[in-house]
């Protein structure tokens, strides 16, 4: 497995799984509210697809990434045929095993949404009552098929020209396909047929259920779009020629349709489920994010992470890190929710700049906090050595410079963005709403110009005086610095000037427009210029002096914070400046009694449609509506 595949499934998996446990612990403390036979088998593809997942990392993955100088050489070596196997033989029967399993599973959970479709109160006193005799079923009858893996020897094989291990049994994975394939496809067949029986069946009723049912029969719909495409390749794997174009096609492509597969569940039950699944998920979510803490252990056997200056200094970042942005998925979720009430230019460039500085985050994490406490010996330094010599390690580089090109950039953008809604709010507005996906765009892609020379050299992780790891290429430090510096002196003038201009036009507004908005904008004003003009100079002190100690301080302790400021400032300014945000993530989304959330914020809109009400007096933006 190379690292550039090693890298895009960590970008998936360790998301997918936080949303998993998430939405597990909801259903579990929600259970009074929850308990339906839907929900009981959710809770069963969970432990289902947590053992699947396990499986596939320990049998498939890290082996295929223990290569002869590799830390897991071995560990794997050690697993051959001299030793017991029969935990490599259950690791290889689990392959197919639960195969079967996610297959059926899903087939059985169509069949559910088919009978409670038909008479919800007759099948789902049923289901209740034997869903668990069905799961035991789906769990234990493919061991009947799978059972001759026990009686024939598996090992892990270390084949030298991929230079990689893989596990294999002296029984013929012929023999466990000429089952297994015929099952995927009668339940995908099956599935497929009862989900379009479904559908013309739910059309036809004349009362149709409504909220959670419809959602959990739509969740049911794209749960099995994998399982039918997993279903395809599979087949047309077993017939492809071995070495063809084909067969190489969709064994490149199967382990990212299992994943998709195990992992999808969590994502079509955040996304469909929009009518509450309990009173109140919403708390339990975020008291869960919040309780979740990473627990670092070090010991002389094992060494996680060592403490230092830069330790405490992460584990500084850590501590405001997180709740920032828990708020910040908050903020954007509000802004999407209620979409039909905020349509307006300025929160389509909030939600780009979420996206922006979400993908900036996972950079820094990567790229600046944990390999600044990650020592020589600790145990992800042979994560950092793999992405050695790879092109994964020049494109980090890239993406550090290329990320604050577009933080700079959109920050002007909003700059000019408020100034001409403030000149001329009806002609303005739509214009930017219109063709900001074209600015959006451009921000994202031009950045690649200035910094694609990274490409052309070598990049490499390499320990510091502290023994700690730092990306470094070999090119001169003003070949990317220098640009950027300009740039950011420009986008800084821009915002100044943008802003300076906005507030003199606001304080020559109506006395309404004022009191309202002129505080907030002041605010967001001073904020924005001093977090631009902080990291303007930590810039030029870094090109200035980068060959003085001051570097490595300003690089090691500085810098990251600035960059922080720049990613998680937004959404405590939008919760602080804006009284309707706030009511809406305090009442809609945290359920805290109304009571408690200061009135004042029900006083405006949050925004006024277009052709709603009195024209606004000349020079009136839509400040007032955004705070």
């Amino acid at each position: 497995m190379s690292a550039l595949t090693a890298i895009i499934q960590l970008l998936y998996t360790i998301p997918s799984f936080l949303l998993y446990f998430l939405t597990v612990a909801i259903v579990i403390i929600a259970w009074h509210n929850l308990k339906s036979s839907f929900f009981q088998f959710y809770l069963f593809e969970f432990v289902m697809n947590m053992l699947t997942f396990v499986n596939v990392v320990h049998s498939i993955r890290l082996p295929s990434s223990a290569c002869a100088d590799c830390f897991l050489f071995e560990y794997f070596q050690a697993d051959g045929r001299s030793t017991s196997s029969f935990l490599n033989q259950l690791q290889y029967a689990m392959q197919f095993h639960m195969a079967c399993v996610q297959y059926t599973t899903t087939a059985v959970v169509a069949i559910n949404r088919l009978t409670i479709t038909w008479n919800t109160e007759l099948w789902e006193r049923r289901w209740r009552r034997g869903s668990w005799i069905v799961m035991i079923i789906i769990f234990t009858a493919p061991f009947a098929l799978t059972y001759p893996v026990f009686q024939h020897e598996a090992f892990f094989r270390y084949d030298v020209t991929v230079d990689r291990f893989s596990i294999s049994s002296e029984y013929k994975s012929s023999t466990m396909f000429a089952w297994l394939v015929p099952i995927m496809a009668i339940s995908a067949g099956i599935t497929m047929l009862i989900n379009i029986f479904n559908y013309f069946k739910f059309r036809k009723l004349e009362n149709k259920p409504q909220g959670l049912e419809t959602s959990l029969l739509t969740i049911t719909f794209f749960a099995s779009l994998p399982q039918i495409l997993g279903a395809a390749l599979s087949v047309l794997m077993t017939q492809a020629t071995r070495d063809s174009m084909l067969f190489r096609g969709t064994n490149i492509a199967l382990p990212y349709v299992s994943d998709l597969l195990t992992l999808i569940h969590p994502y079509l039950l955040l996304v469909f489920c929009k009518k509450p699944i309990s009173g109140d998920p919403s708390p339990y979510a975020v008291l869960t994010l919040i309780n979740t803490f990473l627990i670092l252990v070090s010991s002389q056997e094992l060494i996680l992470v060592r403490f230092s200056a830069t330790m405490w200094l992460f584990l500084f970042m850590m501590a405001y890190s997180i709740p920032s942005l828990i708020l910040y998925f908050l903020t954007a979720y509000v802004v999407i929710k209620f979409w039909k009430t905020l349509k307006s230019s300025f929160f389509l460039w909030y939600i780009f700049d979420f996206v922006m500085n979400i993908l900036t985050t996972c950079l820094t994490l990567v790229t600046l906090k944990v390999s600044s406490v990650t020592c020589h010996d600790c145990l992800l330094a042979p994560f950092y050595r793999l992405l050695e010599g790879t092109l994964v390690s020049n494109f980090l580089y890239a993406m550090m410079y290329h990320m604050s090109y577009v933080q700079n950039c959109t920050t002007a953008i909003v700059s000019l963005n408020r100034l001409t809604i403030i000149l001329n709010h009806y002609t303005f507005e739509p214009l930017w709403t219109k063709y900001s996906f074209l600015l959006m765009i451009a921000v994202s892609v031009l950045p690649f110009f200035p910094t694609s020379i990274v490409f052309e050299s070598n990049c490499t992780w390499y320990n510091r005086s502290d023994d700690s790891l730092v990306l470094k290429c070999d090119l001169p430090y003003g070949t990317l610095f220098t640009p950027l510096l300009y740039f950011q002196g420009l986008c800084i003038a821009i915002s100044i000037i943008s802003n300076i201009t906005s507030a003199f036009m606001v304080r020559k507004a109506s006395t309404e427009m004022r009191v309202k908005a002129e505080k907030n904008f002041v605010i967001l004003i001073s904020v924005t210029t001093f977090v631009q003009l902080s990291s303007s100079s930590i810039s030029t002190i870094l090109s200035a002096y980068s060959q003085t100690p001051s570097y490595a301080f300003f690089h090691t302790y500085i810098l990251p914070i600035i960059s922080d400021l720049f990613t998680i400032m937004h959404p405590w300014l939008l919760y602080i400046l804006s009284k309707p945000i706030k009511r809406h993530i305090l009442r809609d989304v945290l359920h805290v009694d109304s009571s408690s959330v200061d009135h004042s914020a029900t006083a405006q809109p949050l925004h006024q449609p277009h052709g709603a009400g009195a024209r606004p007096a000349k020079n009136a933006s839509t400040t007032n509506n955004r705070f």
